[in-house]
């Protein structure tokens, strides 16, 4: 599941810099690049701020229970599989 290009043209299309959208969702920069990334996965009230502040369709990003059933952690690391159906 990737929902960085998602968030990405939702930023880029509300013209928004990374610090100007993390800044209005209420997170670091650092943290909001590792999302648009794919590298973090956001809690459930993260994803609804997002959504709020980018204007995402409901559709286009997961819930943080979607987000969850995806990611698991390998030796470790974390790693995305889907589980389940």
């Amino acid at each position: 599941m990737n929902t960085s290009p998602n968030i990405v043209l939702a930023r880029k299309t509300r013209g928004l810099s990374q610090s100007q959208a993390a800044e209005k969702i209420g997170i670091s920069t650092g943290y909001y690049q590792e999302v648009e990334r794919g590298r973090k996965t956001p809690g459930a009230a993260t994803i609804a701020k997002i959504k709020e502040v980018l204007g995402v369709d409901f559709g286009a990003l997961p819930t943080a229970y979607e987000a969850k059933r995806h990611v698991r952690c390998v030796g470790g690391r974390r790693r995305i599989f889907k589980v389940g159906g």
